[in-house]
């Protein structure tokens, strides 16, 4: 009997070893394992770089325009080896797996290409089955992919087929002429013009949303509010009040701009073009805006004393919000402004009797000079007081400084800031059909004034799990739910 050492029953366990290698490889490959591409909002899959980086970025760009103008939605996937699994099988797999498609019109479709077997598949949903019947699917592999894909130029195949696939889908007049008909070394797909991205549906919606508040908060704005008769401090819209011109460069300017670029260039653009015209509209108004309530702020509170300085100021001072969405030039106004309130509220004050610098006294100290209701004002947080006092002849000061985020009102008894809210009442609970009340009870901390208001309670209505209509497209990080019909083509080379 031989020996296991002998040559030839190694080279028998190293073949057994092999062929069990490769079976276990066969079995492993997973559908599961394939990358998502939409997870990153992206309809291609090039887990194994079997097309340049390039190239995958020019059929995603392609397939998200078909996507959001609601035509159809394209799953691509590329990948070396499935093992010994049939392409069919996987590319119905996945489609039931993603579900590419909107999931009332079913109009998805799945290409699936495997290096190792040589093979490109299409899978369509019902819905495309009449726009994109199998013979064409057929045809754009045949005598437009495949003399690409034998002359191992996956780049081009991909981008020339997926641009017929999506010229057929728009129902432009296509015509796919066969190599041998044009003595050239691939097919080609007429007429070939270039892909331009335009904006879809979501680009107008946009459009209109910023439009319907961007006028709500504009003819807000144009409202006049009265300057209170015991303050000389100006109200908000007293540094500058918009006019028809900003509505026209806010409202009118941007769609003129875009209009411009559909109609009179051949520039590709989606919705992060239109919303960056937008927005830099909005930037370069807000930067007017904070030049010229800078210079009233300046001109208003020149002649005034440091006090109402700080209240005129204030009353400049932007929201942190617009600094936020707009930090260009409303964030450098917003320190700006912050700087100068620190410095006219907390700044050494000079004595008007001898002259001398007066200390401000700690803030548990003072309470000591203040009258009961600032004492009370202050201990609820409405107002914050800060003392001044001359070491030299005793001259003091006091000012009060309003706190914003305070939930306290002025009382109509003893007109102090020291109103508050206390607990609430409900008298009606709110159902799925009616609306609720109740009491809200308010108690004044200085003088016991007390007041009651009702309040109404919404209906706690239902709550729909599902999305608020349909939409045709499913971009956006998520496939649409469509059903695969079966059709489709494969082919070889």
């Amino acid at each position: 009997m031989r020996s296991l050492k002998h040559p030839f029953y190694r080279c028998y366990l190293s073949v057994l070893l092999l062929l069990a290698c490769h079976i276990a490889a066969a079995q492993s490959f997973s559908v599961a394992r394939i990358p998502d591409p939409m997870r990153q909002g992206h309809h291609v899959s090039n887990p194994d770089q079997l097309i340049s980086p390039a190239a995958e970025q020019s059929l995603n760009l392609l397939l998200d325009s078909l996507d959001r103008s609601g035509r159809a939605q394209v799953a691509v996937v590329l990948l070396k080896t499935i093992g010994s699994q049939v392409p069919k099988d996987i590319a119905h797999e996945i489609f039931s797996t993603w579900k590419p498609g909107n999931h009332e019109k079913n109009n998805g479709l799945v290409i699936l290409f495997v290096n190792d077997q040589r093979r490109i598949e299409f899978e369509t949903g019902y819905g495309l089955e009449g726009d994109l019947p199998d013979v064409v699917c057929f045809r754009i592999q045949q005598h437009i992919m495949l003399p690409y894909f034998k002359q191992e130029d996956y780049d081009n195949g991909m981008i020339q087929g997926l641009q017929a696939v999506v010229s057929v889908l728009r129902g432009q007049d296509v015509q796919i002429i066969p190599a041998q008909e044009n003595n050239t070394a691939v097919g080609i797909m007429q007429p070939a013009t270039p892909v331009r991205e335009i904006p879809a549906e979501g680009s107008a919606i946009f459009y209109f949303i910023t439009l319907v508040i961007g006028n709500i908060f504009f003819f807000f704005g144009l409202r006049k509010k009265k300057t209170p008769a015991n303050s000389q401090a100006p109200t908000a819209n007293s540094f500058y009040r918009p006019g028809w011109m900003d509505w026209a460069w806010l409202f009118a300017m941007p769609f003129v701009s875009i209009f411009a670029l559909l109609n009179f260039t051949d520039l590709s653009f989606g919705f992060g073009i239109v919303a960056l015209i937008i927005y830099i509209h909005w930037v370069l108004y807000w930067c007017v805006y904070a030049n010229k309530v800078n210079k009233s702020a300046t001109h208003l509170s020149a002649n005034l004393d440091r006090y109402n300085s700080y209240l005129t100021w204030k009353k400049a001072k932007p929201h942190v919000l617009l600094s936020i969405l707009f930090p260009l030039p409303m964030l450098a106004f917003f320190r700006s402004v912050r700087t100068r309130l620190k410095r006219l509220r907390f700044d050494p004050y000079y004595c008007q009797t001898c002259n001398d610098i007066m200390q401000r006294i700690d803030e548990k100290a003072d309470d000591a000079f203040l009258q009961k209701y600032q004492v009370v004002e202050e201990t609820i947080g409405s107002v914050d007081y800060d003392v001044w006092q001359c070491s030299g002849c005793n001259t003091m000061l006091i000012y009060g400084y309003d706190n914003d985020s305070s939930n306290a009102s002025a009382c109509p008894e003893c007109t102090h800031k020291t109103l508050q809210p206390t607990h609430k009442a409900v008298m009606q609970s709110a159902t799925s059909s009616s609306s609720g009340w109740g009491y809200q009870y308010y108690a004044c901390g200085y003088c016991a004034f007390k007041k009651t208001e009702t309040y109404s309670i919404p209906a706690t209505g239902s709550s729909s799990s599902g999305s608020s209509g349909s939409s045709d497209s499913s971009s956006g990080g998520s496939w649409g739910g469509g059903s695969s019909g079966g059709g489709g083509a494969g082919s070889s080379w």
